[in-house]
């Protein structure tokens, strides 16, 4: 088993860069989403935790409990639930450790809560809105894509929140989801399925009305 090696920073930072890559572009995520975010909207570990309960259950299978708790003190005396909930653990600690993900971490505070809400289906245009990586003026603002993050409609902070739930200049369908729900935030929202259920419709064609205009905009400087 190779899981051991990923003890180790150098293994784990170029196996977890690979993950992040292949999400990105299964997803169709921004190339510059953070793992953080991506493991928490798409409710996937990280592939080095992730490896540690399938090492205990080969290392057990082959009579080696001392091998499986090397991983973690008495990871052979776990039943497979107690082998998830270890997981969990270990899978909010990575998320703490790390400054990347905020935006997606302010929705989600812990791993819990994301798999409460399952209902949320992980789609290219859910991981921007939830992540904040997409066409938005603060993202785009923040890469030097645009000279302020504000909404040019309204003058206020353009994220995915305003562009959601506040701004004027968007697709019908947006103004009239909005109509039928009751959730004023993206947090409240993810955690209703009804208002989800209906806002997610919505998504794709404010994600793709906002690329066109961000496309036009790199085009013209």
């Amino acid at each position: 088993m190779w899981t051991h090696r990923l003890i180790k920073s150098t293994y784990r930072k170029h196996i977890l860069r690979a993950q992040r890559h292949a999400l990105c572009r299964h997803f169709g995520a921004y190339s510059d989403t953070s793992l953080e975010a991506l493991s928490l909207i798409i409710a996937e570990p990280p592939i080095h935790l992730s490896a540690v309960p399938r090492a205990a259950k080969y290392f057990l299978t082959k009579g080696k409990p001392l091998e499986a708790d090397s991983l973690i003190a008495g990871l052979s005396t776990m039943d497979k639930f107690q082998r998830k909930e270890t997981l969990y653990i270990l899978w909010d600690q990575w998320l703490l450790s790390s400054d990347r993900g905020r935006a997606a971490k302010a929705i989600f505070p812990n791993i819990m809560e994301r798999l409460k809400c399952n209902w949320v289906d992980p789609t290219g245009d859910t991981i921007r809105i939830l992540s904040g990586h997409g066409p938005f003026e603060t993202y785009l603002h923040d890469r030097t894509f645009s000279k302020h993050p504000n909404c040019p409609t309204d003058g206020l902070r353009d994220d995915p929140n305003h562009e959601v739930f506040d701004c004027f200049d968007v697709p019908d369908t947006v103004c009239d989801a909005r109509k039928q729900v009751r959730s004023r935030s993206l947090s409240k929202a993810v955690r209703s399925k009804s208002d989800w259920l209906i806002l997610s419709g919505a998504l794709r064609p404010l994600i793709g009305c906002r690329e066109a205009a961000s496309r036009g905009l790199r085009q013209a400087q």
